[in-house]
């Protein structure tokens, strides 16, 4: 499976608009991400989610989202 093919699927349930956003970045997010991380050595720090406080709720994907 190639790295156009991942972003591919993480894309095709597009429900918030993401493919919008895709349009407007340069291709290859996904090959990009995965060199940044296993070329970077040090402490990773993961967030699955954040507060909004207009919504006095938290938005959070989850571990997939992360």
């Amino acid at each position: 499976m190639t790295f156009q093919e991942i972003e591919k699927i993480i894309l095709s349930d597009d429900q918030r608009g993401m493919s919008l956003l895709y349009e407007n970045i340069n291709k290859g997010f996904i090959k990009r991400s995965t060199d940044l991380v296993l070329g970077t050595k040090g402490t990773v720090f993961l967030c699955s989610g954040f507060y909004i406080l207009n919504s006095k709720s938290p938005e959070t994907d989850g571990p997939p989202g992360t």
